[in-house]
């Protein structure tokens, strides 16, 4: 269906008052790139239309709802913070975490996690030919690279084919809870 769909209207396809369909794989890379200028921003469907151009930025609601609150006051962190410069200081502090050299690093403790990832998916899936949630089971994946890379320890996702303690759960109901709950965008031309 959205292929016939962007057939019909182009590369990018408005389907919603908020929502937008890219089938151009470049705009993943102009729009997600690091300094792009769309440091947590939800742009104008027109400006985006646009060759996705840098300007007119609008900020997104969906982060604020996601702050913590202390004595009446939001606490923003990393994640959601709508700040650009306060954003800037923060990642400062962590970009050597994320630095070609140290993602090398990483690679054995990536490596040992995928290898009880295949391990489990042919044990309990293709050797007994059954169906596998696999956006559930990659989530499981990620949580357990996490794991390995910060404490050399797998959280125990993907040894035990489960939610370990809800976390995957809580975080499907708290995107449930911000994403209605941020004020709705009006697009205009």
């Amino acid at each position: 269906m959205w292929i016939a769909l962007h057939k019909q209207h182009g590369d990018i396809m408005r389907y919603g008052p908020n929502a937008l369909s890219f089938a151009d794989p470049q705009a993943l890379k102009t729009i997600y790139g690091l300094n792009k200028g769309f440091v947590k921003v939800r742009k104008l469907a027109s400006i985006i239309i646009e060759n996705y151009a840098d300007t007119d930025l609008h900020k997104s609601e969906f982060y604020p709802v996601q702050q913590a609150m202390s004595k009446g006051e939001r606490l923003p962190s990393l994640f959601s913070t709508t700040d650009e410069q306060y954003h800037a200081e923060l990642r400062r502090c962590v970009n050597g975490a994320f630095s070609m050299t140290a993602l090398v690093q990483y690679e054995p403790s990536v490596d040992i996690t995928t290898e009880k990832f295949l391990d489990q998916t042919e044990a309990l899936f293709s050797s007994k030919n059954k169906i596998c949630d696999f956006a559930e089971w990659l989530q499981y994946y990620a949580f357990d690279v996490i794991g390995e890379i910060t404490y050399s320890k797998r959280h125990g996702f993907v040894d035990s084919a489960e939610d370990v303690d809800g976390m995957v759960g809580y975080l499907g109901k708290l995107f449930s809870y911000v994403a209605p709950v941020q004020p709705p965008t009006h697009f205009a031309r």
